[in-house]
């Protein structure tokens, strides 16, 4: 019997090596077209994420409300998607600054661009009155390139984490750091948008035959957070 007993928590251990190395592995390795395009473009193409242009001094008119639990006091990061084809990173911020008291964001992203419109240490206007008092929140703007989508998630994904970090929110988290704006709308409320759920899908439909997802965004924040997207 205890010769048995021995096998069995030998054999156990042996299982449980195997499943943990080959999971590592797994979560390591992004099964998803849109991710491995954009580590290759990161490991043999040279990409870069945009490093992020100040636009802060034209934004003065808008208001400074702290967050539901005080000044610098983010819970996590909305995304979102301007929902218009034909417009412009610059086109949106100006369109943004005009008209600032029917909604504003923090930050705008294309495939070559980012750009911060407003102070993330206060809250912004662009999801509802409940996510509003909670999170920092950035618009992505329609791109037309395979591309420009890729480097538009990159961009976006490193927004990300470098909030995360600076704020010290931790890893990335669906629906704890990192929300759709869809999320918001299904989970929070006050709000009825989906974005960028629609984009996001058509995108990767069209350009990688795939999906593309926010469990997809949150794995490529994590990586870049970790240092860990080329290994």
């Amino acid at each position: 019997m205890k010769g048995m007993k021995f096998l069995f928590c030998l054999l156990t251990a042996i299982l449980a090596t195997f499943f943990f190395i080959n999971g590592k592995a797994k979560a390591d390795t992004p099964n998803n077209s849109v991710l491995r395009y954009i580590r290759d473009g990161v490991k043999n193409k040279g990409w870069k994420p945009a490093a992020e242009q100040n636009w802060l001094s034209k934004s003065t008119m808008l208001p400074k409300n702290n967050y539901r639990y005080g000044k610098a006091r983010p819970e996590g990061i909305v995304i979102h998607e301007t929902a218009n084809p034909r417009s412009t990173i610059t086109s949106e911020i100006t369109y943004m600054y005009k008209n600032w008291r029917t909604a504003f964001v923090h930050n705008f992203v294309d495939g070559n661009s980012l750009i911060g419109v407003a102070d993330t240490d206060y809250q912004c206007w662009g999801a509802g009155a409940i996510a509003n008092p909670r999170f920092i929140q950035i618009e992505q703007v329609e791109v037309h390139s395979k591309d420009e989508f890729a480097r538009e998630q990159l961009n976006a994904a490193k927004f990300a984490a470098d909030q995360l970090n600076h704020y010290h929110l931790g890893a990335a988290s669906q629906r704890k750091t990192i929300w759709t704006h869809d999320d918001v709308s299904k989970y929070l409320g006050g709000s009825n948008h989906t974005d960028p759920i629609n984009y996001w899908n058509n995108s990767a439909k069209d350009w990688f035959s795939g999906i593309y997802t926010i469990n997809d965004f949150i794995w490529l924040v994590n990586q870049i957070k970790n240092n860990t997207l080329t290994k």
